[in-house]
């Protein structure tokens, strides 16, 4: 309950903090601060189940009974509850974020409370739009958004003197008219300066010294739990991206295959060779543990991504002709590395052989994505639009269509010859031929004749 509360939030932070330039510290700092939360929230939920064993006279309850009870604090803790959970944690996240970025610029800039400025603003937000301060005023410690459940304040910098400086004495003053009651006192804080998502004096805290000490060594020791099975990892892949697996959820496995590094049946079961497992699951634990994965590691991961990437594709089909395959693998190896780096920011680490995005000599589709790469650059054409428009067609159309969506991608991005010309369809056709089986000195070769 725990795992799963906390990989809800996870991916609330993971939207919130967005593309900020969050530092390591400070995102260690709040993912730990959601596992703790996650594993309150799941004692507090246990506490009220207990509570609902037994009748007003001390009788237990008959099963029926208890089950309609407990199901409906289900429904309050992982629907209602968990829903504006999620809400929070995105603003929150996205202020701690903003906040980083407020305190490595120093006092060059005042911060501006702004509401969003439409009829839905609750009316005690009203008083702290325009408030304008130093970013080392006390009121941005206990009033830096979000100020409440569904809050959709922010805080902005704007240059010192563009606008009049607010009297902080009456701004705190307003602020505390905000958060008047016990319930809206939780949010005096800031989660930038707290290094919490959630309010620290939020009710799931509320637990004896001694319950609360064991909701901390048990969260101590979820966290230190390493990875030991497929299955484990599985569960892990689940966490953190369930989104990736269109058809069914991550079951991993080993395969005893020659000749493969791994394969999958595109409905969430995902086989890799027990060397490649094995290095998978280190470099998985290695991450968790804030070290860097090996390079053997990280080419065993670029594995599991690749094999992932085909549970992305929506229409679900893999019954193909040996021509089709080597378009759609071309099609999939290449986004899987263009966001190799992402899967590693998703598991809480970061890429160290960025060569793994462009060269990977381990797996047998290495030569044609390399000439497709080539040929990116040779055409000229905007790298970002064609990896973009290579992955939508990867995720949303069938397989039997990975080479259509190939050229497309090319023209999308404006490939062109040396003089300028526009390349044609056709051409870029024969050439996506060539890039599946030509070496590459010879497509290179091929390509300086030809433009």
């Amino acid at each position: 309950m725990v795992r799963e509360t906390y990989g809800v939030l996870r991916q609330a932070m993971t939207a919130g903090v967005a593309d900020n330039v969050i530092p390591d510290a400070m995102a260690r700092k709040l993912e730990n601060s959601l596992f703790l939360f996650s594993g309150f929230k799941t004692a507090q939920e246990l506490k009220d189940i207990s509570l609902r064993l037994r009748n007003d006279d001390g009788t237990v309850k008959g099963f029926s009974k208890f089950l309609t009870e407990v199901r409906s604090i289900d429904r309050a803790y992982n629907v209602n509850y968990l829903r504006a959970e999620y809400n929070f944690a995105v603003s929150s996240s996205q202020m701690a974020a903003s906040w980083a970025e407020v305190k490595a610029a120093g006092n060059r800039y005042d911060l501006q409370y702004r509401t969003a400025g439409d009829d839905h603003v609750r009316e005690e937000h009203r008083p702290l739009a325009g408030v304008t301060l130093p970013v080392s005023d006390d009121f941005w410690r206990y009033y830096y958004p979000p100020n409440g459940w569904g809050c959709r304040c922010t805080a902005v910098q704007v240059v010192k003197g563009k606008y009049p400086t607010s009297d902080s004495k009456a701004a705190i003053l307003a602020g505390d008219r905000t958060t008047d009651t016990p319930k809206k006192r939780i949010f005096r804080f800031n989660p930038g300066i707290d290094g919490q998502i959630f309010p620290p004096k939020h009710p799931y805290y509320k637990l004896s010294k001694a319950e609360a000490e064991q909701v901390e060594k048990s969260i101590i020791e979820l966290q230190l739990d390493p990875i030991k099975t497929p299955a484990q990892m599985a569960d892990e892949l689940n966490r953190i991206g369930g989104s990736w697996f269109e058809h069914g959820p991550a079951q991993l496995f080993t395969t005893p295959k020659k000749g493969v590094n791994g394969f999958t049946c595109m409905d969430g079961r995902i086989y890799l060779t027990p060397e490649r497992m094995e290095r998978s699951i280190r470099g998985i634990n290695r991450i968790a543990e804030g070290v860097n994965a090996t390079f053997d590691e990280e080419d065993a991961l670029a594995t599991l991504w690749h094999e992932i990437m085909h549970n992305r594709n929506k229409p679900g089909n893999m019954r193909l002709g040996k021509t089709e395959t080597r378009y759609m693998e071309l099609a999939n190896e290449f986004v899987a590395r263009k966001t190799l780096p992402e899967f590693f920011k998703a598991l809480g680490g970061e890429l160290q052989t960025r060569e793994l995005t462009v060269n990977r000599a381990s797996t047998g589709y290495n030569r044609m994505v390399r000439n497709f790469d080539t040929l990116i650059d040779a055409t000229q054409a905007d790298r970002e639009t064609v990896t973009e428009a290579v992955k939508d067609a990867l995720f949303n159309t069938p397989y039997d269509r990975q080479k259509e969506g190939l050229v497309k991608s090319l023209l999308k991005g404006g490939a062109k010859r040396k003089d300028g010309t526009v390349l044609k369809k056709g051409e870029l056709g024969q050439w996506m031929k060539d890039c599946k089986e030509c070496s590459e000195k010879f497509f290179v070769d091929l390509l300086q004749q030809l433009l």
